[in-house]
This record gives C-alpha cells, sequence and structure tokens, in this order.
C-alpha cells in the first residue's frame, strides 16, 4: 500500500511549533553532571552526540571526559548556545542527518517526552549509535503527565518497554524522585515474538512490573542472574 505522507508533515510541522527554550538551573545541571560522572564515565566513550541538549551545558561536562561533543537542538537555545559557545546544531533529533554507527554514545536528557512517536525516535537514535544510549526522563510521580510540548511521557515500565522494542538492551536502571535513568547497550532489533512463544509467561513481563515498584538502582544483568532467568539479556 502507498503511503502519503502530506498530513503527516503538516501534522509533525505543527507540532514543531510548539517547542520552547529551557533554560538550565542549579537542581537540573546537578542532575545531568551526577549521571554523566557516575555511568558515562566508566565507558570510556570518544563521541556523544546530545540530543536535544537545550543551550548545550553537558559540553563542559563532556569535554573534561575527553569527548568529541555535538549537541543538537531547536529555536532559540541554539542561538543562546552559541552564545556560550557550545558546539550545536539546529537539528531534529527524529531525522538525524548522520550516518548510521557514527556517534558512540547518544545522551538524551528530558528530550524524548517531546517526541509525538518515542518508539521510531528510539529507532532513530538507535540507527545513528555505535553502542551507547543513555536516557535521562522526568518522573511522571513528580512531575505529571501533562505540559506544553509533552506528548510521551511515561512511567518506567512504559519507557523500558520501547527501548526493547527499538533494540536497546538495558544494562542499568535507577528510578529516581525527579529523575528515571536507562543506560543502555545498542543490540539487534527483534519483534517481541523473539522473545517468547508464549509472552505473557515471559519474565521481561515481570521485570516492567518492577519497574513500576522501583524506587532505586538496578543493574539488570545481575537483576535476571539473580532469578536465574536466562537468555533475555
Amino acid at each position: 500500500m502507498k503511503r502519503d505522507y502530506n498530513n503527516l508533515d503538516l501534522y509533525y510541522d505543527e507540532l514543531l511549533g510548539d517547542i520552547y527554550p529551557q533554560p538550565m538551573d542549579d537542581g537540573h545541571l546537578k542532575a545531568m553532571k551526577d549521571i554523566i560522572i557516575k555511568w558515562i564515565t566508566p565507558l570510556g566513550v570518544s563521541t556523544v552526540l546530545d540530543v536535544g541538549c537545550g543551550e548545550g551545558d553537558s559540553q563542559k561536562f563532556f569535554k573534561s571526559l575527553s569527548c568529541t561533543y555535538i549537541g543538537m537542538a531547536h529555536g532559540q537555545d541554539v542561538y543562546l548556545g552559541f552564545e556560550k559557545g557550545n558546539f550545536i546544531f539546529d537539528l531534529d533529533f527524529n531525522f538525524i542527518p548522520f550516518d548510521d554507527n557514527t556517534q558512540e554514545l547518544i545522551f538524551s536528557r528530558h528530550s524524548l517526552e517531546h517526541s509525538p512517536f518515542p518508539l521510531i525516535t528510539l529507532m532513530e537514535w538507535h540507527r545513528v549509535s555505535s553502542k551507547w544510549l543513555c536516557l535521562i526522563l522526568p518522573n511522571p510521580e513528580h512531575y505529571k503527565y501533562v505540559g506544553r510540548n509533552h506528548y510521551s511521557v511515561m512511567d518506567a515500565a512504559h519507557a523500558a518497554w520501547i527501548l526493547r522494542r527499538a533494540g536497546w538492551k538495558m544494562k542499568k536502571v535507577s528510578v529516581k524522585k525527579e529523575e528515571m535513568w536507562y543506560l543502555c547497550e545498542k543490540a539487534q532489533r527483534i519483534g517481541y515474538e523473539g522473545w517468547a512463544e508464549a509472552p505473557l509467561n515471559n519474565h521481561i513481563y515481570e521485570f516492567e512490573r518492577d519497574l513500576i515498584k522501583l524506587n532505586g538502582e538496578i543493574d539488570v544483568k545481575q537483576y535476571f542472574e539473580i532469578r536465574n532467568w536466562d537468555g533475555l539479556f
């Protein structure tokens, strides 16, 4: 069946008009620094693409790790970031003009919730990344589910669910009062039928249900090893 994308383009262009500038504050700056130090530093990555980077305030933290940094944002944030000396392009994180497997780490902090189609967004990031995704989402228990340009606010289980379908293998998960952190490794993308012939009895579903109750950090491999659940991670 031939698809006509004209109306979809119109809808998407309309939604892009909802994007707003997001100045950094001390609380968000500290949270961003914390995850970069705790989770990114041990990876030893050499390139990072910061999608939805705002004014690019993460750049100074990544440069301290000797990473080549590229930021992506849209609108006023880009120009304000330029004034700070940050390396940012005015680009759409759903249509990234980079070749496959060219950025070792995709870093996304408080940006995926702004996508009207987050699963497809994660697939695009999967294409561009050569190995890692560090995803930080607002915890809806704190920030709630509504807000301007917030189309895809998810709880911890829903986010894990679409990460897996997009081809991201979770290595660490941390659910905090204000944020949810996911450190993921790029893996082969398979359909849900690839995990189980009888999905309702599959341990993946139990993992997602446990995430709803999580308050703290999980090493995903250890979580499955403790339960003797093989073949999923």
